[in-house]
């Protein structure tokens, strides 16, 4: 089932309306509930005409003030409701995407994970809460699965929520620093995640489920706050508008910006490749006379396609922390029987695995796993690449290191 939650504000014609229409273009046959909070059904007509397995389910909440803050909060108090009363699970869609390829293959995901969803690891922002993970999630599309783990892991959200609003703190906040909003439904789901994560299994969401740069790839463009404005998304609006001519004279501006988004990515790639590349690598091996019958562990997938005598190892793990590393090499990674690629959020993975050779650039492996560095290497330059653009730059030590017998 597609999930959408609305109020009936003008929200729900200008923008949910384009979302579901684009559903129907791509995913017709499947089920859709749009949840309507606090209306009164004057627009359940026009709605109807949508989509030709809509459900429209009205919704009152009085126990708090209604404003566009609150709405926040209240979309996410609507998961569990769902999930018991429809008993299948759960593809939630904020009402500002564009369904851009049928979406049926991101059920398939459920049947090894219990919840999905976009996850960046690299923004420290404050959240309502306090914390620094104000960021880390977009709950613009959440993927969940029907089971009792993640009954428990909304209803905990759920109870949460209202524990916050009963404060009378602000749920949505502005971060001077960062010049960034952040709101508790986001800082709240990664909170939860936290105190749960022995318990339930989480993908973070490819980007192109949830893509807030209108990649033509994708599956999900996701027009979140002023990325509405943005032509591409505008003219995919106008398509379900009949109003397709008027857009016309854009076609060009948008060719000019996927040229330059395939430069960014081409750069990408040898970049990357080039920066993860270890020196002399071959001739270290050698020189230390490793068996390639040892058991190598890489903490971060890059290392893996820029040094390729690493494939001659016959037994693999390769661990990502960064989602967009993990979903952009697993392709590459998968055709190999001898790799395990996992994603992870910490290394507790680690601890009482059997590890002879570790190769990574993380310095936080080093106080969770018993270590000795029996090759360390210069100071390398690493571009860090977040959503198709090339930006921070950083300085890690990348390590060769042998497990303490």
């Amino acid at each position: 089932m597609v999930l959408f939650v609305s109020d009936e504000s003008k929200y729900l014609i200008n923008v949910t309306k384009y979302a579901i229409l684009s559903l129907k273009k791509y995913s017709s046959k499947i089920q859709v509930c749009l949840v309507i909070i606090n209306g009164d059904g004057k627009y359940d007509n026009i709605i109807y005409s949508w989509h030709p397995n809509i459900i429209v389910k009205h919704l009152l909440y009085k126990d708090f003030e209604y404003n566009t803050k609150v709405f926040f909060c209240y979309k996410i108090l609507i998961f569990h409701q769902i999930l018991i009363e429809y008993k299948e699970p759960i593809l939630f869609l904020d009402g500002d995407v564009i369904i851009k390829k049928n979406i049926n293959c991101v059920f398939n995901l459920l049947k090894k994970y219990d919840i999905l969803f976009r996850y960046r690891p690299i923004l420290n922002i404050l959240g309502p809460l306090g914390t620094s993970d104000g960021a880390k999630v977009n709950s613009g599309v959440v993927v969940i699965a029907n089971n009792q783990i993640t009954k428990d892991f909304l209803f905990t959200l759920k109870s949460e929520v209202f524990n916050f609003l009963k404060l009378n703190k602000d749920p949505v906040i502005y971060t001077q620093n960062s010049k960034v909003i952040t709101a508790l439904d986001q800082e709240i789901i990664w909170n939860i995640y936290k105190k749960m994560r022995n318990k339930i299994k989480f993908l973070p969401l490819d980007d192109k489920f949830n893509d807030s740069y209108f990649r033509n790839d994708s599956y999900i463009w996701h027009a979140k706050g002023s990325a509405r404005n943005n032509i591409k998304y505008k003219y995919e609006t106008y398509k379900y508008n009949k109003f397709f001519l008027r857009m016309i004279f854009s076609v060009f501006r948008m060719l000019k910006i996927d040229l330059k988004n395939l430069l960014k990515k081409c750069l990408f790639i040898l970049l990357s490749r080039k920066l993860y590349r270890i020196k002399n690598l071959n001739i270290e091996l050698k020189n230390n006379r490793v068996n390639f019958n040892n058991k190598l562990t890489i903490i971060n997938s890059n290392f893996l396609l820029s040094n390729k005598i690493l494939l001659h190892f016959k037994n693999i793990t390769c661990i990502d922390t960064e989602p967009i590393v993990y979903h952009f090499n697993k392709n590459f990674i998968n055709k190999y029987n001898n790799i395990v690629h996992n994603f992870v959020t910490d290394f507790e993975y680690l601890k009482n695995k059997k590890i002879d050779i570790i190769i990574s650039d993380n310095k936080i492996l080093l106080k969770n796993v018993k270590v000795k560095i029996t090759q360390k290497y210069n100071k390398i330059c690493f571009l860090y690449w977040n959503n198709l653009k090339l930006s921070e730059l950083f300085f890690k030590n990348y390590y060769i290191i042998e497990k303490k017998n």
